[in-house]
């Protein structure tokens, strides 16, 4: 369970496969099957959106999505993902298999 402020979110990490819901507000989604280019731990998504992702080529972006209230997004196991909270506040809840 948590919630975040607007353009707060997690850097790119991976884990356990796992469901993602939001009850209020939305999330970005950011995805890769695979380490993501130009790949900092210690930046934040939102230096990441600003800085890196303009001078990605279309086959470097990510996957993309914005899951809304009432959505479920499932992540499969070992893949890096970033999120960006859209609204303030984004209310969403995870769940780790």
């Amino acid at each position: 369970f948590g919630i975040g402020g607007d353009g707060s979110g997690v850097p790119f990490h991976f884990h356990a496969d796992g469901f993602s819901e939001v009850m209020h507000g939305a999330k970005r989604w950011l995805l890769y099957d695979g380490a993501p280019p130009q790949f900092d731990p210690d930046a934040t998504s939102t230096a990441w959106i600003r800085a890196i992702y303009p001078t990605l080529t279309w086959r470097e972006r990510p996957y993309e999505c914005t899951i809304w209230p009432g959505d479920l997004l499932y992540f499969p196991r070992s893949w890096y993902h970033a999120t960006i909270n859209i609204g303030t506040p984004s209310v969403f809840m995870s769940t780790f298999l």
